[in-house]
């Protein structure tokens, strides 16, 4: 948090997209280890890509792919519509109302 209270939003999307598209392709799931009774693995297309303590790791980092994508596509679709509604608005350049001055540092943070 800031001085003013305000949290720091600045996330790079576009190395977020990038990191998701470089992980091991396929679905992933969760399973029983084969050497360890006691332990889970997140596997795809029969690779391991994770082995962890069973509880809610393996379901968390299963999910991971599938719902960064999903959070991803929705903050792209909010940050679209939220631009459009400044630029309808006549918001730009030097002249920005109080309320798409807001929007717009959201936008650029």
């Amino acid at each position: 948090m800031t001085a003013d209270s305000t949290p720091n939003t600045t996330i790079d999307l576009t190395a977020i997209e990038a990191r998701l598209a470089k992980r091991t392709p396929g679905e992933w799931v969760v399973g029983r280890s084969d050497w360890d009774d006691s332990m889970c693995e997140v596997v795809t297309l029969g690779e391991r890509i994770a082995v962890c303590d069973e509880g809610q790791d393996a379901p968390f980092i299963a999910h991971a792919p599938t719902d960064i994508a999903a959070l991803l596509a929705r903050v792209r679709a909010l940050e679209a519509a939220l631009t459009a509604r400044v630029i309808a608005h006549g918001c730009h350049g030097d002249f920005v109302c109080f309320a798409c001055g807001d929007l717009n540092r959201v936008l650029n943070n």
